[in-house]
């Protein structure tokens, strides 16, 4: 049969009324393809979404406006939840968050301390409102230095302060109460409380160590309001007493583990403390070197009238001498002696004479805890030897360890007999160490990292389940129904390229009859790449003479 070639042009024309008819008849395949596409989407984003923990609990709104601003400018993703109104962070980013936040001093969940100062006081502000002002930034000042101490979560401090009259003998005396809430297992030492107390007294005028009160969450009183108290020097004497004791049990089983091994000894001591306190003030004289220090001598002679009457008083005496016969050759001879009669002499001598002595004045104040008697008890674990048969066996201590451990003991406490001191020192197996089991494994299905690789697994399996179920057959069918409208069209407007004898046909189209010569040209060459031998057939057919 000869060959024949039809082909008819097809104008290349847009009908926008097709399109449109095509369009609508596929909106509802399209919006399916968006739906599964839209669904893919949301569960990649589920699978990579972070988990977010609070960042910071009980912050007041200050604080979370602060630490929102600080989290936004850091770029640390963080959303804020609508039921608590907590900020939530990332978990990858939490420890970031908390270390940027505290070098940005943030929380200041202990209130507003000498800031408010800073604000510009409104018109007509009174005094007592600058000084209420002013009392609560120090109280919260106080408050955010002692929870900055160890052992202490956080602190409060009330400060009460009386109106101070211009008197001083009229003045009221300031106190103060500070609560601290410790950390969990936490205490405080009576050196952290005396530091508490001493630390909110020197920082408030006219507030003394006494009349500061601390107590702890749970109401218990720490501070001590008279150091003299009783109970307060009994709780200092027992302590002290503790000491003592420990300090001897530990000297004791550091000296003997070497030789017995560690946990093979327990000692336990008991100290006899007494606690006296003595005052006593002397003045002593040493007479033995006396030296003169100041001498004064003072003399006194009175002669002449000026000498007062003497003799006996009265009429008689004061009488003159009668009249009598003086001799001259008496006279004469005793003329110094009448006329040292006639003028008396008065003599006086007073003599002051102070000397130096050594002298001593001594105040003495002890505080003594004389230690009255030690009593230690141990118990020494039996001797680990290897026998003939290479077995490891326990045997009891021998006379000469005994001795040995006394020995030690002794100079290791300052043993005196004399004082009543005593070594007690026991030999016993002791029982087996228990041994503790290794917790168990954290099951792998419990394990924080098992969740987050689900998660992604079953994103991954979503994804492809989406891709190969839904979005491949309707991309499919979309392609399909979109080559199949001008394949139609072109199949009916053109004849096949026949052969003879019933060969395969080729589009008339490929002769170059359709106006896009380009596509049907590569529809040739794909036909003659996949069967060159039978299109080879087909345009040797062509070129045939017409009589063959």
């Amino acid at each position: 049969m000869d060959a024949t070639l039809e082909a008819n042009q097809v104008p290349n024309t847009f009908n926008l009324g097709e399109f449109l008819r095509s369009l609508f008849s596929h909106l509802g395949l399209i919006l399916s393809l968006a739906a599964v596409l839209a669904l893919g989407v949301g569960v990649t984003l589920w699978s990579i979404k972070p988990e977010y923990t609070p960042v910071y609990s009980n912050l007041n709104q200050s604080d979370v406006s602060m630490v929102a601003d600080v989290l936004r400018t850091s770029n640390i993703p963080f959303r804020i939840d609508s039921s608590s109104g907590m900020i939530l962070v990332a978990n990858d980013k939490i420890g970031e968050a908390k270390i940027l936040l505290a070098s940005e001093g943030l929380p200041q969940s202990s209130g507003t301390g000498y800031e408010v100062l800073k604000d510009k006081p409104a018109l007509g502000t009174s005094q007592f409102m600058e000084t209420a002002r002013y009392q609560h930034a120090l109280e919260t000042e106080l408050s955010r230095t002692i929870a900055g101490m160890r052992n202490i979560e956080n602190a409060r401090v009330h400060i009460a302060t009386p109106k101070q009259s211009v008197f001083v003998r009229n003045r009221g005396l300031t106190s103060a109460s500070v609560m601290v809430k410790l950390m969990p297992g936490r205490v405080l030492e009576s050196g952290q409380v005396a530091s508490i107390t001493h630390l909110v007294a020197s920082s408030v005028p006219y507030l003394e160590a006494s009349s500061v009160t601390i107590v702890d969450q749970w109401g218990q009183l720490l501070s001590s309001t008279n150091d003299n108290d009783v109970i307060a020097q009994s709780n200092k004497q027992l302590a002290y007493k503790k000491s003592v004791e420990q300090t001897y049990a530990n000297r004791i089983e550091e000296l003997l583990s070497p030789i017995y091994g560690r946990n093979k000894i327990k000692a336990q001591v008991n100290a006899d403390i007494e606690f006296t306190k003595s005052e006593s003030a002397e003045e002593l004289y040493d007479p033995g070197e006396s030296q003169v220090r100041s001498e004064q001598i003072s003399d006194q002679r009175n002669q002449g009238s000026s000498i007062a009457a003497i003799g006996i008083p009265g009429a008689l005496t004061n009488q003159p001498p009668s009249a009598g016969t003086v001799q001259q050759n008496d006279t004469q001879e005793g003329e110094e002696g009448v006329s040292t009669n006639s003028t008396p002499v008065s003599t006086s001598q007073n003599t002051t004479r102070n000397y130096e002595l050594d002298k001593t004045m001594r105040y003495t104040q002890e505080a003594k805890s004389l230690i009255n008697r030690i009593s230690v008890a141990i118990v020494v674990d039996d001797k680990e030897v290897v026998n003939e048969a290479g077995e490891t066996v326990k045997t009891p201590l021998a006379e000469e360890d005994f001795d040995l451990i006394r020995g030690i003991v002794g100079g290791a406490i300052g043993f005196n007999e004399e004082r009543g001191d005593s070594i007690t020192v026991y030999n016993s197996s002791f029982l087996p160490e228990e041994v503790l089991e290794e917790p168990a494994a954290t099951p792998i299905w419990k394990q924080p990292w098992l969740l987050a690789i689900i998660k992604q697994v079953f994103a991954g399996i979503s994804v492809l389940i989406i891709l190969f179920m839904f979005v491949r057959p309707a991309m499919r069918t979309l392609m399909g129904k979109h080559k199949s409208g001008p394949a139609s069209a072109n199949s009916a407007s053109q004849p096949l390229l026949e052969g003879s004898s019933g060969q395969a046909a080729l589009p008339a189209s490929v002769a170059g009859g359709y106006p896009n010569y380009v596509q049907q040209l590569a529809m040739a060459k794909e036909l003659v790449s996949q069967d060159p031998k039978q299109v080879a057939k087909i345009v040797k057919s062509w070129v045939a003479p017409s009589g063959d």
